[in-house]
């Protein structure tokens, strides 16, 4: 199943939802680390955006169960965003940051979306001033704190700019070990692109410097994946992707209008089958003690009529063969005169009925039609 979104992905998914402009803010959920904002878009309806950081965003008409007592910072989302309509919704650079710019009589807002780990929900006022995060955080180059403005950490290069020259600089100085890790963190693109590039470009992925041959070579095919119609599939069942990749030629492959639905598709069947499956697991815990006592009932009564049938198998195998059995005990009772169980066992290794002796039991194991 899809886990995560990466910046390309991002980007696809922030061009389908400019649909969105003018949509209304009904009502804000926070479930742990996924906000959860219903909207009423023209044209569209009522639609619920969900946002799982570090993980992943998409549309979708179905709605998670929701906590009854709300959180502190949903509250104070509702408090400044309810009934505030969308304007604008962007991608901040080629990061994996979603950023959603909400007006309301009042003012003008801006919700970030950090996906990425540790992720977080910044929200700011017009001037980029952090009016509150779900999480306060502080580090080395940065900080999410009240009352300052918000930064967030950006690389070097930026995919959907990228110039050639750019791009050899970063083959050259990456510290990376290979260039397929140096596209993937470096240029931000993740495995699955860094290597489609690679392969399109007929590069070992393994190779850590390439000459200007094999720079131009992968610099058009960077060029030419910006420029892909976005064309979206699902492959084998769990990867979800915008464009068709010839990583995946091979596999089984279902196509859709657009990459959010393919999304909604995966993430809501898998959302779904979690919560049929809870929803049995909690019905099985609430049956009554009499129900558990029928249950129990009804397995000794079906493991006791095997018993019997089986028992019943034994007894006609033994009355068919009662001859035989008879003289086999006969001779087993002379033999135990003259040998011990050990060696009765020893003389009757390979007997056609006779199989095993069990010296500690005293008995033999024969095998009859």
């Amino acid at each position: 199943m899809k886990t995560s979104i990466s910046s390309i992905e991002l980007a696809c998914l922030v061009k389908e939802f400019q649909s969105l402009i003018d949509g209304k803010v009904n009502k804000i959920w926070l479930l742990e680390k996924e906000l959860v904002i219903q909207l009423h878009i023209p044209n569209l309806g009522k639609k619920f955006l969900r946002i799982r950081s570090p993980d992943v965003v998409y549309l979708t008409d179905y709605k998670p169960e929701t906590p009854e007592k709300p959180h502190g910072f949903c509250l104070f989302l509702r408090k400044y965003l309810d009934n505030a309509r969308i304007r604008a919704i962007n991608q901040v650079d080629f990061e994996r940051i979603l950023e959603i710019v909400l007006e309301k009589k009042e003012g003008k807002y801006h919700l970030f979306t950090e996906l990425f780990v540790p992720s977080n929900f910044i929200l700011t006022d017009d001037k980029n001033i952090i009016m509150s995060a779900l999480e306060t955080k502080k580090w080395k180059d940065r900080e999410i704190i009240k009352g300052k403005p918000y930064e967030y950490p950006k690389l070097k290069y930026n995919f959907l700019k990228l110039k050639k020259e750019e791009l050899k600089e970063l083959v050259s100085s990456t510290d990376k070990e290979n260039i397929v890790k140096a596209l993937a963190m470096d240029l931000g693109l993740g495995g699955i692109y860094s290597e489609e590039l690679l392969g399109r470009a007929n590069l070992d992925k393994s190779k850590k410097e390439l000459n200007d041959k094999e720079i131009n070579a992968l610099f058009k095919e960077i060029e030419h994946m910006r420029k892909l119609e976005i064309r979206p599939f699902i492959v084998e069942g769990k990867d979800v992707v915008p464009f068709d990749l010839i990583c995946f030629k091979d596999k089984a492959k279902q196509e859709f209008k657009n990459y959010n639905e393919a999304l909604d598709k995966t993430l809501t069947e898998h959302n779904v089958t979690k919560k049929h499956q809870e929803n049995e697991k909690e019905t099985t815990k609430h049956i009554s003690k009499e129900e558990r006592i029928i249950l129990m009932q009804e397995e000794n009564i079906e493991r006791l009529k095997k018993l019997i049938e089986e028992n019943q198998q034994k007894g006609e195998a033994i009355y068919h063969n009662y001859q035989l059995i008879d003289e086999i005990l006969k001779e087993l009772n002379k033999a135990k005169q003259k040998y011990s169980w050990k060696e009765i066992g020893e003389k009757l290794k390979g007997h056609k009925i006779i199989k095993r002796i069990n010296e500690k039991e005293k008995t033999a194991v024969i095998e009859i039609e």
